[in-house]
């Protein structure tokens, strides 16, 4: 539960344990296609609609900083660009087909099938924002952990089955285009054939939560890669180091510090996950950094 050093709270959940989605949260949009379906002890939101198309159910959420958790499952062969689920995070507004911005989880497209997060702009998608290695399988079920700290950097995580372990999907990836939400839903679009295959559930039950598992550092794993000492005047860049990750070790930089033979800083007293083969940029200015180079994994540290 660990992004950027801090622990994170869940942003929303709904089991749909008492049977409906009119009330406690109320889910508006395509009703008459959506049902709760009980699949295997586990009440969840299913498609159910009486032909091919495209149908949305959204509620209010204004969360945008913290994890969602969730879980999905396709019934019949894999998804594709025709029969797809879109996991709809954070919108600006309760219409998802409609101009909203914001980000969520697409499954089906053409091709291989990965779980991309992805930034949407007037309802369009705008940019990929991460990628997990993980293919949806034909039948497939898949539980989903999206996360992005109080700055903007994501990470997504994918575990098989409705109890499965969720693995990192690698580095994280900075986006703070939208800072604020009104609304969370689910997009399905669906061919004739497959109306009622789509299965979805927002509170998973009798999860234990999974720490970290931090491997033992040894010299030689970080490296310094890069370092700006004095920038220009009127560049904009302010001083930062850049470190790497060389290994394929899970690495924690709690209390690490950084320094020269006369002053030394903590980089941070909280867990801190460098994953393998991860770049960050320690700087005491990461916004203006991040102005200059984009999208970055940083942390604010005073050097």
């Amino acid at each position: 539960l660990f992004l950027g050093g801090t622990v994170q709270a869940q942003v929303f959940e709904d089991g749909f344990s008492d049977g409906e989605f009119a009330t406690n949260p109320v889910w508006s949009g395509a009703d008459s296609n959506f049902v709760v379906f009980d699949l295997e002890g586990n009440s969840v939101l299913r498609i159910n609609a009486a032909e091919a198309g495209t149908s949305y159910l959204s509620t209010s959420s204004s969360g945008i900083e913290g994890y969602w958790e969730f879980f999905v499952r396709i019934d019949g062969s894999k998804p594709s660009g025709s029969n797809k689920a879109e996991i709809i995070l954070v919108s600006d507004q309760a219409d998802l087909m409609g101009n909203f911005n914001g980000y969520g989880v697409r499954i089906g497209e053409t091709g291989d099938d990965f779980f991309r997060l992805i930034r949407y702009e007037g309802g369009e998608e705008a940019s990929i924002i991460l990628s997990d290695t993980t293919i949806f399988q034909s039948n497939g079920e898949y539980r989903l952990k999206v996360t992005r700290d109080e700055i903007g950097n994501w990470n997504l995580e994918v575990g098989e089955g409705y109890n499965g372990e969720v693995k990192n999907s690698g580095n994280p990836w900075f986006d703070d285009t939208y800072q604020n939400s009104s609304f969370l839903g689910v997009k399905v679009s669906y061919t004739s054939s497959r109306t009622d295959d789509f299965y979805f559930d927002f509170k998973i039950d009798s999860i234990s939560v999974i720490e970290p598992e931090f491997d033992e550092f040894e010299i030689g794993d970080v490296l310094i890669n890069e370092f700006l000492k004095d920038p220009p005047p009127g560049t904009g860049i302010p001083e930062y180091v850049e470190i790497m990750n060389v290994t394929n070790k899970v690495l924690n930089l709690k209390n690490w510090e950084i320094g020269d033979n006369s002053n030394f800083t903590t980089l941070t007293e909280n867990d801190f996950v460098l994953h393998p083969d991860t770049f960050l940029v320690l700087t005491n200015n990461p916004e203006d950094l991040k102005s200059v180079f984009g999208g970055i994994f940083t942390l604010d540290v005073s050097l």
